[in-house]
């Protein structure tokens, strides 16, 4: 078996944290209103913390 490549999965669940901070930031660079970036959050957050699963 030495050498040989096994498979790794995560263990414990994957935190979204760092990632939508990042993303947040960067949506905070494009000088929009709260309400727009807001809006982008509620659009971005749900799918980006299913793909980090991923579901």
């Amino acid at each position: 078996m030495r050498g040989a490549a096994f498979g790794s999965y995560a263990v414990n669940a994957l935190d979204p944290t760092d990632v939508l901070l990042a993303f947040d930031r960067r949506i905070g660079e494009l000088g929009l209103d709260d309400q727009s970036r807001e809006r982008i959050r509620q659009l971005v957050t749900a799918r980006a913390t299913r793909a980090l699963k991923g579901r």
